[in-house]
């Protein structure tokens, strides 16, 4: 990383439940790279911080990177077609579905 180091105060909500919220603050270093592209995002979206801008470049990771089954939706769809019954019982996945 050459150049500046820009300095980022990040504030994050942690939610415990809905009476008991707490903010989280970081300081974190940025290079001039990254700097700009948190700028891009809270320009086009109009935002009043690089914490709002911060926050949409995490859930975009969030929905694209991260594994399916971490995801609250992914969840509550498992358990929806658990209570329909409609799954199939495996007693070997490889061997049903040819992958030995």
């Amino acid at each position: 990383m050459c150049g500046l180091v820009n300095n980022l105060v990040l504030y994050g909500i942690v939610a415990c439940n809905w009476k008991d919220v707490s903010m989280v603050k970081n300081i974190i270093e940025l290079g001039e790279e990254e700097n700009r592209v948190i700028n891009i995002v809270k320009a086009k979206y109009g935002f009043k911080d690089k914490s709002q801008a911060l926050s949409v470049i995490i859930k975009r990771y969030e929905e694209s990177e991260l594994e399916p089954q971490l995801r609250p939706e992914f969840v509550a769809e498992i358990e929806e077609t658990i209570k329909r019954g409609k799954f199939v019982k495996v007693k070997n996945f490889e061997e049903e579905y040819g992958l030995k």
